[in-house]
């Protein structure tokens, strides 16, 4: 006999056994509003992390038709563990806050640093960060937790934020419940802006009759003289004298001896050409 390989990853075939093994508990672990599809993908996220949906060690929670994926602060330390590369977590670190709102003598501000110790004995201290004002869930029952032991919530979501950067590859994307009882689906209102009629095109002879308005409104203002132009400029050039005939505008003017041109020099079209005795 030869054995043949199996063409069916030996990841895959797991998670579609716990696929297999999930649906007909979907009630009983609270996922009977996933589809089939949603509860495929939360079967492969349990096979990758190695934490078991049946102890519900990891749940998966639909809010606004998107399902995350979340786990206990205990979930989060054994996943980690299993790397054999976690070194453990200091004491949390925290920031009052004089905010004054409830409850009162919540944290501001936690931060827990967490160790990772590499296969070629390079320690990564990373720090994980949480914020009072971004994860309390509110007054709701979610917050119960968070206004009874506010230190100790706040802690867990700063403990969790450095795991999961600290072990990327076996924590990204999965989220304790503590981080996500704050988010919820926005909900508001839908305002109608009113907006105008759009208007009627102009018929093609009032159309023409607007271009033919605007064309002789421009040549109009082209051939206008300016102030600047109507008054002599000293630095206009003069005729030479023994000229026998003018044909440039902006030298002498054809209308007398001593005149000159009031429009601008160089306008269109020249002057008549005259002798200058004929001027006389």
């Amino acid at each position: 006999m030869t054995l043949v390989a199996s063409a069916v990853d030996p990841d895959v075939s797991a998670s579609l056994a716990i696929y297999e093994r999930l649906k007909p508990l979907k009630d009983v672990l609270n996922v009977g509003n996933l589809t089939d599809n949603e509860l495929q993908l939360f079967a492969i996220v349990a096979r990758h992390t190695g934490l078991d949906p049946f102890t519900k060690q990891i749940h998966a929670i639909k809010r606004g038709g998107k399902v995350t994926h979340q786990t206990g602060i205990d979930g989060y330390r054994s996943v980690a563990e299993k790397t054999r590369q976690y070194a453990g977590s200091d004491e949390a670190v925290f920031e009052t806050c004089d905010c004054g709102t409830e409850p009162k003598d919540h944290p501001k501000v936690a931060r827990v640093t967490v160790h990772r110790i590499l296969a070629n004995g390079h320690v990564i201290d990373q720090v994980g960060v949480a914020r009072w004002h971004e994860l309390y869930p509110g007054t709701g029952d979610d917050g119960f937790m968070w206004r009874k032991m506010p230190h100790n919530q706040l802690a867990k979501c700063a403990e969790a934020h450095g795991l999961r950067i600290a072990f990327p590859r076996v924590l990204g994307g999965v989220y304790i419940t503590e981080e996500m009882q704050g988010a919820g689906t926005i909900e508001g209102t839908a305002t109608v802006v009113p907006t105008s009629e759009p208007s009627k095109p102009l018929p093609v002879t009032a159309r023409v009759a607007e271009r033919r308005a605007a064309v002789e409104a421009a040549k109009s203002t082209d051939e206008a003289p300016s102030a600047d132009a109507a008054a002599p400029s000293s630095s206009q050039p003069t005729a030479d004298p023994s000229a026998e005939s003018i044909a440039v505008c902006g030298l002498v003017s054809p209308y007398g001896e001593d005149a000159t041109c009031v429009l601008a020099p160089g306008h269109p079209g020249n002057h008549r050409s005259e002798s200058r005795e004929s001027w006389a």
